[in-house]
């Protein structure tokens, strides 16, 4: 990200206590939800996902999520629509830049903010999806496989199947 971009207003800083990353990871969150709902809906999946993906990955990955599903739905569009349209005002807004292969977050406590937008609820689905999602490709790498631990063990009360589970517990 190119520094010139953020610009500190050192006449409107106070420092009242101690700040710290959580802190910051609050204040990113609350001003996230202050955006407009689908561009926080999207922020809030990407951020759950590997970063450094091109809109079509991202389409491609996001295209049957039940969220994102109903969005469109009530915005009269398609899941490619909704992310391209929110990745293009994160991108002028700088909370996203493109780089090298894909989009980035501007920053790590971004991103973590990002994920906090869900409820604790529909974090846990959105895991389990990405979760299936990653699984359902085949074969997984051993950074694939990471990535679907992950996502179960933050989706755990959704994985029942004794099928599924048996999977996960190969690789």
């Amino acid at each position: 990200v190119d520094s010139r971009l953020w610009r500190l207003d050192k006449s409107r800083v106070t420092l009242t206590t101690a700040v710290t990353a959580e802190d910051a990871v609050e204040y990113c969150a609350a001003t996230l939800r202050t955006l407009d709902y689908e561009v926080t809906n999207v922020l809030c999946r990407l951020a759950m996902m590997p970063q450094g993906r091109s809109l079509d990955e991202y389409s491609a990955t996001l295209e049957h999520e039940k969220g994102l599903l109903e969005l469109a739905k009530s915005k009269s569009s398609t899941v490619t629509e909704v992310i391209r349209t929110a990745v293009t005002f994160s991108v002028q807004k700088s909370l996203l830049y493109h780089g090298g292969s894909g989009f980035r977050f501007a920053h790590d406590r971004l991103q973590n903010a990002a994920a906090q937008c869900a409820s604790p609820q529909e974090a846990a689905e959105i895991h389990y999806y990405l979760g299936g999602n990653v699984l359902a490709t085949g074969e997984c790498s051993s950074e694939q496989a990471y990535q679907v631990l992950d996502h179960f063990s933050k989706s755990r009360e959704f994985v029942t199947d004794p099928d599924l589970i048996l999977r996960i517990g190969t690789l």
